[in-house]
């Protein structure tokens, strides 16, 4: 799979119909006009409310990009969006190709049929965070806030609405790695990986999954140690395997942090044409609500060992 990153210095932003001006991406609105002296930093002094224009204000990120016709030859062509904070819409080339409503959760919008040879357009339109809260607080009954009323209508972070720690700072923008992928053959979805443990041995499942373009995509699975030793592998697209001396996983102050790595990769002709991997600690984890003394217990419990969080 042939990815294009779309990172970078080289878009522009604006206030919704003002000119516009630089951006850097992964960032925000508040940094971008921080980064060029149009705002003062609100963390400072009163500034967080001579700044607070900036969270009724919507914003639009734009910048171009150039794809050569043989990118065009993929069966899927997937613009991917770590994070988009929070509210907005996205076009490719005029077309709206998706929209985003949580900062929460990555998105990868089909743009295969919206992207051209030659120059293309990317547009990310931001909605305010603050008057969208404002909205849904007069639409629906919304319980007293010490913070900001309403804001819990909306799937963002919720601190940048004001903390006790945090000044009122609702920031929005493209706020992880953007890229274009280029899909062919096959595009993986999402794997499905459990363990069970059992007699000092820890079975590892995992079942690896797949958007297929063409027919005859087989899927691998495999199964590598924190040392990076090949533990099991199957080609099936489905792996058990049982490890037989496990290195368990344990909070800092209990021990080791060993990650074992679970990788799927989608075959082709004998090319790898998509992959992804997976990094995994081997532990148990019960919650502990047995009554006591007070009513009920509430403890994890990690591989047998109760964790209390206030040691001497």
């Amino acid at each position: 799979m042939k990815t294009l990153s779309l990172s970078g210095s080289g878009w522009s932003f604006e206030i919704r119909g003002e000119e516009p001006m630089p951006a850097v991406v992964p960032g925000c609105n508040y940094h971008d006009l921080l980064r060029l002296g149009k705002i003062d930093d609100p963390f400072y002094g009163e500034n967080e409310r001579k700044t607070a224009w900036v969270g009724e204000a919507d914003f639009d990120y734009t910048r171009s990009f150039t794809l050569a016709p043989e990118d065009l030859t993929a069966e899927r062509v997937a613009l991917s969006c770590a994070m988009l904070d929070t509210l907005c819409r996205v076009y490719v080339n005029g077309a709206l190709v998706g929209e985003g409503r949580n900062t929460h959760i990555g998105y990868e919008f089909d743009v295969t049929q919206a992207v051209r040879a030659g120059t293309n357009t990317l547009r990310v339109e931001f909605d305010s965070p603050v008057r969208y809260a404002k909205a849904m607080a007069k639409r629906f009954t919304t319980a007293a806030d010490i913070n900001y009323r309403g804001r819990t209508h909306i799937r963002k972070a919720q601190c940048h609405f004001g903390w006790d720690f945090e000044p009122h700072i609702p920031i929005s923008g493209i706020t992880g790695e953007i890229a274009l992928r280029f899909y062919r053959a096959a595009r993986l979805l999402p794997m499905e990986i459990t363990q069970s443990h059992a007699g000092g041995k820890v079975t590892v499942r995992a079942r690896a999954q797949a958007e297929e373009f063409r027919p005859g995509t087989r899927l691998r699975v495999s199964l590598l140690s924190p040392e990076g030793e090949l533990l099991a592998q199957a080609e099936s697209g489905a792996l058990e395997a049982t490890v037989e001396n496990p290195q368990l996983w344990w909070t800092h102050d209990l021990g080791e942090q060993p990650l074992y790595t679970v990788r799927a990769e989608a075959v082709f002709e004998d090319e790898t044409v998509d992959a992804m991997q997976r990094r995994i600690g081997l532990r148990t984890i019960e919650l502990n609500r047995e009554a006591d003394a007070y009513g009920h217990n509430f403890q994890f419990v990690l591989n047998g060992v109760p964790i209390w969080f206030f040691r001497k």
